[in-house]
């Protein structure tokens, strides 16, 4: 496995401070995890989504009761993991 055969598209929106989607896409059939950290670390969202479909998939965050601030989410594809920035506002 490489991380090469997966790739995270953008959430949208964000900043937010409702309901936000991330959209990624699969080579292959995969097990995905999905989490939010909040800035020291703690995880304040998280699903195990199961083995995904090849293609274009997506997951819907409601970040309306997160405070204001920067997060990270991180999806985990087969053990192989992207992480990148969420803003609440």
């Amino acid at each position: 496995n490489n991380i090469e055969d997966f790739g995270t598209l953008n959430m949208f929106p964000n900043p937010t401070n409702g309901v936000t989607r991330v959209q990624f896409r699969l080579d292959r059939a995969s097990n995905v995890d999905f989490e939010v950290r909040d800035i020291t670390g703690k995880i304040v969202y998280t699903v195990n989504m199961g083995t995904q479909a090849p293609g274009y998939n997506s997951i819907s965050v409601d970040a309306s009761e997160f405070a204001s601030g920067v997060y990270t989410y991180t999806l985990s594809v087969d053990g192989e993991r992207a992480t990148d920035r969420l803003m609440v506002k």
